[in-house]
């Protein structure tokens, strides 16, 4: 397999898992922020956490239970799914103001 064949290949994946986090990140954020109490303790569970510098799975799981219980809260109403669906756009004709779309 030649090198633009394994990018081919592999883009979708990699833009699909950034577009699930950042779906995910944002709205666990939106249910978050106005609760400063929640907000509160989720900043200290962090803080207290004694992470490394680049938290492993199994790291997060142990020292931050409130964080990963708001990850999993947050995907049963807002479960993250790629959008790979193809935009469209209107355009008008040269021949009329129609629009379509297309």
């Amino acid at each position: 397999m030649e090198e633009f064949e394994a990018f081919g290949a592999n883009s979708p994946q990699l833009i699909s898992g950034a577009d699930t986090t950042a779906t995910t990140s944002q709205a666990m954020m939106n249910y978050i922020m106005p609760d400063s109490t929640v907000y509160g303790k989720l900043i200290s569970e962090i803080h207290a956490g004694n992470l490394s510098a680049l938290p492993k799975y199994d790291e997060v799981r142990e020292h931050c239970p409130d964080s990963v219980a708001c990850v999993k809260k947050t995907l049963r109403p807002c479960p993250a799914r790629p959008n790979i669906s193809p935009r469209r756009a209107w355009f008008s004709t040269e021949n009329s103001s129609l629009k379509v779309w297309r």
